[in-house]
């Protein structure tokens, strides 16, 4: 349920749904992202897909990398501490 190389032995994992763009999507397929990925959606419109994992500072930053090719759709607490994080990069941007 770890993703990089943070311990996550007493955590419980969540289950995060993430959206692609199609093109973003056949790298994702190609590359999964955790060995529990699940495709939901995949079409020429979105590539979606479920992972279940915790979400570690190294999982972030991954998220982090994909920039606007991402969309997170759950959980919510997760969207919205990535969200914090953006909003403090662009602060650090000003």
């Amino acid at each position: 349920n770890s993703f990089g190389i943070i311990s996550t032995l007493d955590e419980t994992p969540e289950e995060i749904v993430l959206s692609f763009d199609a093109d973003q999507g056949k790298y994702i397929k190609t590359l999964p992202l955790h060995h529990s990925q699940e495709i939901l959606v995949d079409d020429d419109a979105e590539f979606r897909i479920k992972l279940t994992l915790v979400p570690t500072f190294d999982f972030e930053r991954e998220i982090l990398s994909l920039g606007n090719r991402v969309k997170i759709i759950s959980p919510e607490s997760f969207k919205n501490s990535m969200k914090a994080e953006v909003v403090e990069m662009l602060i650090n941007f000003n």
